[in-house]
């Protein structure tokens, strides 16, 4: 499956413009004009985030009010809980709220849902056994704007609750809450709608610091609290990148210093988690390692035990417990890495078998496959075949599914054409979820495909990847990499850059090898001209032979700087490979 590499048109004037103002080269001045980054100000702005430029949380609608009840709540020292949800966005922004509540003072407890048990959101079974605690205020964090009958219930029991969340508010249908803090909230009008629900958390602490501060006549807060704030964007930081929510904005101010703040931070929760990470003595602390080391970590413990687990992780005090914990979190991050491949197995098998990847939709079912994995593992189908793909796990006559899709094909409308064969569904347009009865899943599939089939054309099966540039070996020098790094963090809607040479020669000593556990991966060196760099091909490593036979390739690569160990040293982060044997059975 080849991949087309589509370079957006040169905007010769902006970019010679902006060279010319930021006193940058004009290769610099182009990746960033692709990001329309194309004034002084917007340059400095990207390139130098500061805490000034984080909006005013009393801009976010109910906000004021929030802050007026929980203050009431912390005075009157009644019962406080905080509900957040099990993934790591809601974990963080639990223990953000959650701790900044314990330092103000507040009779405050926190409640976690269990994924496979009770699911997503607020639920009445947990609103209960909050009243029956004695509770007189909830708050939500990452969840509650879609809880209807469970806010309905708590307000005929008189059980406040403020919902803190940031997925999408339908105007005409609120959850009956003593207050609403939403950046989607039409009633409101929030600068940036993109954050998650920790910054929401967060954002509503900082609110609450200022409440607390005496004389707080421009919204200063005391320094104790100005220390909690900064201490706690690390975890926003984290709840922000494995949220992946857009690195623009506001969203990389937090992430820039919560970043730091991570790499400093002397919660004796997260220095534990940063150990079995293996992150102990990495500096900088980067997205990516967020995304693929922290995040995991946090998420396994919701997917294959429970989420409370982590919130107790990033909230105690004590290192013994701390170290407990993470090796804890370590253990079932093992399992859910050997579960997730046996399903995948499993899976790829069955499609096989039943040619089911030759379908618009590859829709996949059997017995036991584990609610908390299936995701992940429709995520890499969608990897390998680019196709939409739904993951059915099948337990006592009912089927719960994850689906992932591609670009031009709404999930969220696919499912509401099949809405007739399903029990329930949701989700969004990229990623969805549904319950089905077991003996309507093939009626699903052939209906699923039906819709698929007046949608989409060979040309969605086609991936594409953007391209910033073509480049030459001998420009990457130092000063070009360091510009690349200064636009960290990286992630969704800011990616790193890509750029494309051709008639790179494959250098055979030492000879590409494949590397990882399992082979996985590709490493090679790569020279165009009189420069050489290391090129790294995660998930590629079956391509080593035509590696090999080619002895040369075309790249479209993301250049870094590895400071692992003593050496610093430029790599390429391969993100696709065309050799002449592409296309010759490879």
């Amino acid at each position: 499956m080849e991949t087309r590499w589509l370079q957006k048109e040169r905007d010769e004037e902006a970019i010679k413009n902006l060279a010319h103002e930021a006193q940058i080269d004009e290769l610099f001045a182009t990746i960033l004009v692709n990001r329309d980054i194309i004034t002084l100000e917007q340059f400095n702005d990207y390139l130098n985030p500061k805490l000034k430029n984080m909006h005013d949380p009393h801009l976010l609608y109910d906000m004021d009010k929030a802050v007026s009840r929980i203050k009431k709540a912390i005075e009157d020292k009644e019962k406080i809980y905080v509900y957040g949800d099990y993934d790591v966005d809601g974990v963080t922004g639990t223990s953000v709220i959650y701790e900044c509540l314990k330092v103000l003072g507040a009779n405050a407890f926190f409640y976690i849902p269990h994924r496979l048990k009770e699911g997503y959101g607020l639920n009445i079974d947990a609103v209960q056994h909050i009243i029956d605690e004695k509770a007189s205020l909830v708050i939500t964090v990452d969840c509650g704007i879609r809880g209807f009958k469970s806010t309905a219930y708590a307000k005929e029991r008189n059980l406040d609750i403020i919902v803190t969340d940031h997925h999408e508010v339908d105007p005409e249908n609120l959850p009956q809450a003593y207050a609403i803090v939403n950046p989607k909230d039409q009633r409101g009008n929030y600068p940036f709608k993109g954050i998650c629900g920790a910054s929401v958390a967060f954002k509503l602490s900082w609110a609450l610091c200022q409440a607390f501060s005496p004389e707080n006549k421009d919204k200063k807060v005391l320094p104790e609290l100005q220390k909690f704030l900064l201490d706690a964007m690390a975890l926003v930081a984290i709840g922000t990148v494995a949220d992946v929510v857009p690195l623009l904005e506001e969203n990389r101010v937090v992430t820039h210093f919560g970043l730091m703040a991570l790499e400093r931070s002397e919660n004796v929760g997260l220095k534990a988690l940063k150990e079995v990470s293996n992150l102990s003595q990495a500096s900088p602390i980067t997205p990516e390692h967020v995304g693929f080391r922290l995040g995991p970590r946090i998420n396994a413990m919701g997917r294959m035990e429970h989420s409370r687990y982590s919130v107790e992780l990033l909230t105690t005090k004590n290192i013994t417990t701390a170290q407990k914990l993470a090796r804890s979190m370590e253990v079932e991050n093992q399992k859910r890495r050997k579960l997730q491949q046996r399903i995948f197995k499993q899976a790829l098998a069955q499609m096989e078998r039943y040619e089911y990847h030759k379908q618009n939709v590859i829709i996949l079912a059997d017995e036991g496959w584990h609610p908390g994995i299936i995701g992940i593992v429709a995520s890499r189908i969608v990897e390998k075949y680019y196709r939409p793909v739904c993951i059915i796990g099948v337990e006592n006559g009912f089927g719960k599914s994850s689906a992932r899709s591609i670009p031009g094909f709404n999930l969220f409308q696919a499912l509401k054409h099949c809405e007739e064969l399903l029990v329930a569904f949701g989700g969004h347009s990229m990623a969805a979820g549904f319950k089905i009865e077991a003996d309507k899943i093939s009626a699903f599939r052939r209906k699923m495909n039906e819709f698929a089939e007046e949608i989409l054309t060979p040309e969605h099966f086609i991936p594409s990847i953007k391209v910033d540039l073509e480049i030459t070996f001998d420009k990457i020098d130092w000063e070009f990499a360091g510009n690349i790094r200064r636009m960290s963090p990286l992630g969704e809607k800011n990616p790193p850059p890509v750029l494309i040479a051709f008639g790179v020669e494959v250098v055979m000593n030492p000879r590409p090898t494949r590397a990882g556990g399992k082979g996985e991966h590709l490493i090679f060196y790569v020279r165009q001209n009189d420069t050489t760099f290391k090129a790294v091909f995660f998930g590629q490593g079956e391509r080593l032979d035509e590696l090999v036979e080619a002895k040369v390739c075309d790249l479209a690569f993301s250049p870094t700087i590895n400071t692992w160990g003593e050496n610093h040293n430029i790599e390429l982060m391969v993100k696709d490979m065309k050799t002449p044997l592409t296309n010759q059975g490879f």
